[in-house]
């Protein structure tokens, strides 16, 4: 039987798989009402994951292959469970079309859907056309077409004849079709191994990933087959599209998203720690001052300033809900509740960590990256005394009554008086306008600790791959710089910056040019003077018989100057090594 280690318990639960007891509680008096977006939003709907009664299997479900044929799976342009959501980024001009399934409810048998662009407006969403694909004794049609014994026969018939899939619907012809986009993998490419965690609607595997002829360690988070819904699969999808966008070494990096077929597999590297509250009170009075303020505090506010920065409110800061890894580095993960936008208004009843909650959310319903402040706060506090529980002890009642009166948390005697005075003064005001930006943050903690943000070196010859995070080696140059480097091994080089006056009446004879490449050859002699009294040149020459002519020097005035730039060596620099950041 495969044993399970602590740590990756600790990041299955750190990604959201598992909750704790006594973390979060229904918001009293919010409307229950279908869940809607502010004008600087995109909202939907949240689902708590909780442990399951029964044991769940190892490895995941699959679905009915029948359903997909295996020469579909192989095309280009088919792109599984994909939601409509994200066709906005892969449909740009009319006729651009994906073969995908499509999204029932439980227990509903999916269809092959062709998804095509007819219109070439602002809203992509309504310009869409999504025809589904019958399946008669074993073969395919759309609307009057003749049957195929293959969608790949069927699609090729739509784009030849350039014959409209919907005869009411104008433009609803195929023209392009548009390729998984780099993030979009294969299940065939994912291997899993140990089950690291799991919840009511999916688990999260250790596994590895083949790609690009290498092989990376990863988890593997995906849903239940019996228990994904249409929602269920928006949420993930929703969750995946924040993610994606994300490249910060103080956040948890996804590598991309299996659609192909059931189950969905969300793909994210793998941490090689735990959760970071489970650090704390595992190493309890043995981290020291320094550690706590440079690699926890500050690693997590540089995270999060980089959230904020790309217009994400996470809505969940905790430091159950970051992940601190054996190099000491803290990354925030659990976007399940994130919300991109300035502003989401929460409109139905769910529940929520009051524990680290902002006054304005139990008021209003409102998150903003304020919010993120305050409860970046409160992660402040775990972080100094030792991973403890925020208002231990207390009812959900109790916290609310002291949050609005302005009421918060009560340090130890042993906390880190800077961060203290920090997050006192600067964290948790009130009003949101009392509170600093998370940039505003990271400027004072890089104050108080001289530890700056690491700047990541750019090798000159490689770099980093945005999908795998590997160093790779850079694209070879043209023909055409090559064929310039060749040249120039027969062209001299400048010992040093030399100054060349002339007179205006004045060319450089033949007899000088002669004298100057015989002195420039032989290393041991001095420069001589050339025949014309006004140019004196020091050149040497890379190989032997080379020769030097006067259309090398620009000719200048007599009351002139012109300074020769040193032409560089030929020399190729050593290559340093780069290591493999993962």
């Amino acid at each position: 039987m495969t044993r399970i280690t602590h740590d990756m318990k600790e990041q299955a639960a750190a990604m959201g798989l598992t909750t704790e007891e006594g973390n979060t509680t229904t918001v009293a008096g919010a409307p229950k009402e279908k869940e809607d977006t502010t004008t600087t939003t995109t909202t939907t709907t949240t689902t708590t994951m909780t442990a399951p009664t029964t044991t769940m299997s190892v490895m995941p479900e699959t679905a009915d292959e029948n359903v997909v044929p295996a020469a579909l799976l192989e095309q280009n342009y088919y792109h599984g469970l994909l939601p409509r959501e994200d066709l906005k980024e892969l449909l740009n001009n009319t006729g651009d079309f994906v073969v995908r399934l499509s999204q029932p409810t439980v227990n509903e048998q999916r269809q092959i859907i062709i998804s095509v662009l007819v219109d070439k407006k602002p809203d992509k969403l309504s310009c869409m056309r999504h025809i589904v694909v019958r399946r008669i004794q074993g073969k395919y049609q759309v609307e009057d077409t003749p049957r195929f014994s293959s969608m790949n026969e069927l699609i090729d018939y739509l784009i030849r004849e350039r014959k409209e899939c919907v005869s009411f619907v104008e433009n609803s012809y195929l023209v392009t079709p548009i390729a998984r986009k780099k993030w979009e993998l294969r299940h065939s490419d994912i291997e899993l191994s140990k089950r690291l965690g799991y919840g009511q609607f999916g688990e999260v595997h250790k596994g590895k990933l083949k790609r690009y002829n290498r092989v990376l360690g990863v988890a593997v988070k995906f849903a239940r087959v019996s228990a994904t819904s249409k929602e269920h699969i928006k949420e993930m999808m929703r969750e995946a599209r924040l993610m994606r966008n994300f490249n910060h070494p103080n956040v948890v990096k996804i590598y991309g998203i299996a659609l192909d077929n059931d189950p969905i597999m969300i793909v994210m590297e793998l941490v090689r720690g735990g959760s970071l509250d489970e650090y704390l009170r595992k190493h309890a009075g043995r981290i020291t001052e320094v550690e706590k303020m440079t690699s926890m505090v500050s690693g997590a506010a540089w995270g999060l300033t980089y959230l904020h920065d790309k217009r994400v409110i996470h809505r969940d800061v905790a430091a159950r809900n970051c992940l601190y890894d054996k190099n000491k580095v803290v990354k925030i993960s659990d976007f399940g509740l994130s919300r991109e936008g300035d502003v989401y208004k929460m409109l139905v009843t769910r529940r929520v960590p009051i524990k680290w909650i902002s006054p304005e959310v139990l008021i209003n319903f409102t998150y903003t990256r304020a919010s993120d402040v305050f409860s970046f706060g409160v992660m402040c506090w775990e972080i100094a005394t030792d991973g403890a529980d925020p208002f231990q002890d207390k009812k959900t009642a109790e916290i609310r009554e002291i949050l609005l009166s302005g009421g918060r948390l009560e340090w130890t005697p042993n906390s880190p008086p800077d961060l203290v005075d920090l997050v006192t003064k600067h964290c948790w005001g009130q009003r949101t306008e009392e509170r600093l930006t998370m940039i505003e943050l990271t400027r004072k903690l890089e104050n108080l600790t001289g530890v700056k943000q690491p700047v990541r070196e750019r090798h000159p010859h490689k770099y980093k791959d945005d999908f795998s995070g590997e160093t790779v080696a850079a694209p070879k140059r043209s023909a055409l710089k090559s064929r310039e480097r060749l040249r120039s091994i027969d062209q001299p080089t400048i010992t040093r910056t030399q100054t060349v006056t002339t007179n205006a009446d004045e060319e450089p004879d033949e007899d000088s040019n002669k004298k100057n490449e015989t002195d420039a050859s032989n290393a041991s002699r001095k420069t001589s003077k050339a025949s014309s009294p006004n140019m004196s040149v020091s050149v040497s020459s890379k190989r032997s018989g080379s020769a030097l002519s006067s259309k090398h020097y620009k000719r200048k005035t007599k009351h002139s100057s012109k300074v020769l730039p040193r032409v560089p060596r030929n020399r190729s620099a050593p290559k340093e090594k780069e290591k493999d950041d993962l």
